[in-house]
């Protein structure tokens, strides 16, 4: 899988000892901004797979490589934050930020044992709401396909979410 970088996203090989000694150098390998170069390859790459609405690959993307690397990466830490992305991806593709920000902040809910801050939250329900805009005010039909997942991730996260503010 090669990224607009030019720079080839890769899955494991299966060979444990070759993993691992792939993991420890990607590990080293990290850009300006703190990201790992295996993270901005799979956010190029991420990115390119909405852009081009292959479903198949959005759903490997997201239920395998996204809580591959948020383990291995962030399990102490943060995913990057928007600006940090679209200095990545590019700021002119807005669906593929709030889609990004919709995991980013899943992961922030799964991550805090006492529950997100209010910011937290509100930043949270509020890109629902752009994400819901996005595609309910088009004039003409949004040009997005995503795997069936994490379209019901979306809605029952929202719904959760919602029922959370009403308490």
């Amino acid at each position: 899988m090669e990224t607009s970088r030019g720079v080839r996203f890769e899955s494991h090989t299966g060979d444990p000892e070759k993993d691992l000694a792939y993991e420890r150098e990607r590990r080293r390998v990290v850009d300006e901004d703190g990201v790992p170069t295996e993270v901005a390859d799979y956010l190029d790459y991420f990115a390119q797979m909405i852009e081009k609405k292959d479903v198949p690959e959005i759903h490997n993307l997201y239920e395998q490589h996204f809580p591959d690397l948020t383990e291995r990466f962030y399990r102490e830490r943060m995913w990057p934050d928007e600006q940090t992305v679209e200095s990545i991806v590019g700021s002119d593709n807005r669906l593929f930020i709030i889609l990004y920000k919709e995991l980013y902040y899943r992961q922030v809910y799964a991550r805090n044992q006492r529950g997100p801050s209010l910011s937290h939250r509100f930043e949270s329900f509020m890109n629902y709401q752009d994400l819901f805009s996005e595609i309910l005010s088009s004039k003409e039909p949004v040009s997005l396909s995503l795997p069936n997942v994490w379209l019901w991730d979306i809605i029952d996260e929202f719904v959760y979410q919602f029922k959370c503010f009403l308490a």
